[in-house]
């Protein structure tokens, strides 16, 4: 839903870059994973982007949750110590999980993704009822709005 709908995506978590780049690295070398790539390229059903390094910046993004929703501004890395302020407090507005993460890694390295972790659809739109339309949280999304712009946001289900 939103941004990217449609898409497919996978993720994955390492304690740390060594880790992270040292599977990258055995996969890249794996036969299936190459002669997958052959066919992909041969014969694209889709466009590919990736892979992409991402760093938790507030709390570590649960990727086993059912359903997330992802807000990305773009802003100077130099307001990223408000923006986690206005994170931890969106994040103390409810018990649903929120997390921040930034690009280590990636195209677009202005970037702030705030992820709302949901166990499913309908907690994710009980969220946006009650948490979503409140005068507090609009009260810091338009504070979130002076620091950067709002540029993206999608809805990302676990098959």
């Amino acid at each position: 839903m939103g941004a990217d709908a449609g898409d497919m995506g996978i993720g994955f978590e390492f304690e740390n870059f060594h880790q992270a780049l040292s599977a990258f690295h055995e996969a890249r070398q794996d036969p299936m994973l190459m002669e997958v790539n052959r066919k992909r390229w041969e014969d694209p059903a889709g466009d590919i982007s990736g892979p992409v390094l991402m760093r938790d910046v507030y709390k570590p993004m649960d990727i086993t949750a059912p359903v997330v929703v992802v807000r990305t501004y773009q802003m100077s890395r130099k307001h990223l110590p408000e923006m986690i302020d206005i994170v931890k407090e969106i994040d103390s507005l409810s018990d649903n999980q929120v997390t921040a993460m930034v690009p280590v890694q990636h195209p677009q390295m202005d970037r702030i993704h705030g992820i709302y972790h949901f166990h499913s659809l309908a907690d994710a739109g009980k969220y946006i009822d009650e948490v979503g339309l409140s005068p507090r949280f609009q009260e810091l999304v338009n504070k979130a709005n002076e620091l950067g712009a709002l540029v993206r946001s999608g809805m990302n289900i676990k098959l």
